[in-house]
């Protein structure tokens, strides 16, 4: 039997569960060429080329990495475990930030702990200081706030003044505190809380077909 071609899909307000179980884009009308995009498996090359750069893992808690294929297939195991999750403990959310249809940067939303989540954010460096990682992390606390949570979390070192002055920008005021995970270390140095009531309305999100 022949496919359906998926309906139009309509703008919508973020949801809990289709944010999780569905294809959707949450285009940014501060950056009319600038969108959100749930990722899938297919995005995989994509989202290797920007983790694996090296001058994106800077402050992240392995910067000198080795990526060599035993690494690369544990990558790709732990993200297709991660995707496959995440449409039904609904515990994070990878994204692709897309600008004029090149993918320029990675978001996410993944559980903490109950009723928190935390905003993640990897832009390559053609991308940065123009207000890009502003209006990413705006929308993604606010996708975030819209599921119903208690709060939303950014943490980052102390040494980031990139993603420290994006959340200056916001307006959000950040507390040092050593953010520390098992097998990882300290993973953040610097820690941002948005609670609901203190930002603003979502971006408005095209939802598409369920995730397969």
């Amino acid at each position: 039997m022949a496919s359906q071609p998926p309906p139009t899909p309509a703008p919508t307000t973020p949801a809990t569960p289709k944010i999780f179980t569905h294809h959707w884009t949450a285009p940014l009308p501060s950056h009319p060429t600038l969108s959100l995009r749930r990722a899938t498996p297919a995005d995989f090359p994509s989202r290797f080329s920007i983790i694996s750069n090296p001058t994106n893992r800077i402050f992240l808690d392995s910067p000198n990495k080795l990526w060599d294929p035993p690494a690369i297939a544990d990558w790709e195991a732990r993200q297709t475990g991660r995707y496959i999750s995440s449409k039904t403990t609904f515990d994070c959310a990878d994204c692709l930030i897309v600008d004029d249809g090149a993918v320029v940067g990675l978001c996410d939303l993944s559980t903490v702990e109950p009723g928190m989540w935390n905003a993640g954010l990897i832009l390559n460096e053609g991308a940065r200081g123009r207000g890009v990682g502003k209006a990413v992390m705006r929308a993604m606390i606010g996708i975030g706030l819209a599921t119903g949570v208690g709060s939303v979390s950014v943490g980052t070192m102390r040494a980031n003044e990139g993603m420290r002055g994006v959340m200056r920008g916001l307006g959000v005021e950040g507390r040092e505190e050593d953010v520390v995970i098992e097998g990882r270390g300290v993973v953040a140095e610097v820690l941002y809380v948005v609670r609901p009531g203190e930002w603003g309305a979502p971006p408005e999100v095209e939802f598409g077909e369920v995730l397969e």
